[in-house]
């Protein structure tokens, strides 16, 4: 778009050509804006154009075009929304994403593959399951893969069929080599949390896994930017008086929200004086018998105050104490 007219459609141009007509039009004088959405390309393509002074933005994906998209929809869809966010000062058009330094891609790298060979884990054991179901072998226990477990699976399986040994020999090697990966990644994650208070029962893996998704607390300006990163607030539909709330929107970090649900049981157990779990004493108060539902939304909720609670606890906001949190730091006697 040029000075806000109709937004013309270029073709579609490699990194390079666009980086160079980019530098083009700043050596003829003027400002160019650039915007693109969160890919799986990195940020190499945004810096690119800051060091050729473009004012550029990488923003949440969104979806902006009806019930038809293709890629010139797209583009033209966001040039009106740069213009208005721009020049005509609507900040809302846009969620901006936070550009995280090497270090931090890196750190928060390691952590994210754990997830990923978790689930290579997974799904090769439940092959190996299958294999044994369907050539009738059924007392198959979770983790067959182990190797005290498949010390004794194995002695049953050659007096069974040897050849279903044969087959699960090699997946129950490649397990193990995950298996033993993702205990290394998650010692030097751990490790490298060095001597941060935390509360008892929070973990050490899940303040490892939030703290490298975050890698920044200051970066949110209140509570509200915080809850939403999660993806846990309620869907609204309210028009006037009537207020209608739905499920979560699950518009956020999925991994953090995960660690979260996780941690808020764990410090049910540990941490039973918070001050989010009074607000659900029929949920989380001595011989409560709640199920279902009720009890998810309150664990919802939870996870939702603990994120605030976190963002305040290392933006120096509040302490431990102040939380009704007990630091799981050992004291020296």
């Amino acid at each position: 778009m040029i000075n806000g007219g109709t937004p013309r459609y270029l073709g579609k141009y490699t990194r390079e050509a666009f980086l160079q007509l980019v530098k083009e039009l700043g050596a003829l004088g003027h400002s160019v804006h650039c915007v693109q959405e969160a890919c799986g390309f990195g940020p190499y393509q945004h810096r690119g154009l800051g060091k050729l002074g473009a004012n550029s933005f990488i923003i949440a994906p969104k979806k902006l075009d009806g019930k038809r998209k293709t890629d010139k929809s797209d583009a033209n869809k966001l040039a009106q929304e740069l213009w208005d966010f721009e020049h005509n000062g609507d900040k809302k058009r846009f969620k901006l994403i936070y550009d995280f330094t090497d270090e931090q891609r890196e750190t928060r790298a390691e952590s994210r593959h754990i997830g990923q060979l978790q689930k290579a884990r997974g799904m090769l054991s439940g092959n190996g399951r299958s294999l044994m179901h369907e050539h009738g072998f059924y007392e198959v226990s979770d983790g067959w893969w182990g190797q005290r477990k498949w010390k004794k699976l194995k002695i049953e399986l050659e007096k069974y069929n040897p050849w279903i040994v044969k087959m699960l020999e090699p997946i129950q090697q490649s397990i193990q080599g995950l298996h033993k990966r993702i205990h290394t990644l998650k010692v030097r994650t751990t490790e490298e949390l060095g001597d941060t208070p935390q509360p008892k029962g929070y973990g050490d893996f899940t303040a490892a896994v939030i703290g490298n998704e975050i890698s920044n607390w200051h970066r949110f300006k209140n509570r509200k930017q915080v809850s939403s990163y999660t993806g846990l607030c309620p869907c609204e539909d309210s028009s006037g008086p009537n207020q209608r709330f739905g499920s979560i929107d699950r518009r956020g970090n999925k991994r953090i929200r995960k660690q979260l649900v996780e941690a808020v049981w764990r410090l049910s157990t540990w941490n039973p004086g918070w001050h989010g779990f009074k607000k659900f004493p029929h949920v989380f108060g001595a011989g409560a018998k709640v199920t279902g539902a009720t009890r998810k939304k309150a664990v919802v909720a939870c996870a939702r105050m603990l994120m605030v609670d976190l963002w305040r606890l290392n933006t120096g906001q509040t302490t431990l104490e102040k939380l009704g949190l007990i630091d799981a730091t050992p004291t020296a006697n």
